[in-house]
């Protein structure tokens, strides 16, 4: 299940997702100006993509009139229907470089293994300095 997030937060990712695009920079450029980390900014990126803050979408009548099937029993409207796709969840590890690492949560092995690893490196790397 989704996190909730703070709907002024939203708000200020959506600005920044819009923004970008408008002001004729790089998102390396503008996430620089910004003072944003750019791996969190395609993270943001990333959710409002899979819907996961999208606002709902508005209620549309559909074309078409509703027609009676032959049994005379349920009716049929013919037009789109929108089926909500599950957003699969990610563990994210976000570094104090602003490395982002993004696992699935049924991938736990990889996470454990992949912190081990770098707490090795910071180990060995301390150790060598």
């Amino acid at each position: 299940m989704a996190r909730a997030k703070d709907p002024k937060t939203i708000a200020q990712w959506q600005s920044h997702l819009k923004n970008q695009p408008r002001s004729g920079l790089t998102v390396e450029k503008y996430c620089q100006r910004e003072g944003i980390v750019t791996g969190t900014f395609y993270a943001w990126k990333r959710r409002f993509k899979e819907r996961e803050f999208a606002p709902a979408p508005r209620r549309r009548k559909l074309a078409g009139k509703a027609e009676q099937h032959q049994s005379g029993r349920s009716k049929r409207v013919r037009g789109f229907v929108q089926v909500p796709l599950p957003i699969s969840p990610m563990i994210e590890v976000r570094f104090a470089d602003g490395t982002l690492l993004s696992l699935p949560p049924g991938n736990l092995e990889a996470l454990s293994t992949t912190l081990r690893t770098l707490q090795a490196a910071q180990l060995e790397g301390a150790v060598n300095d």
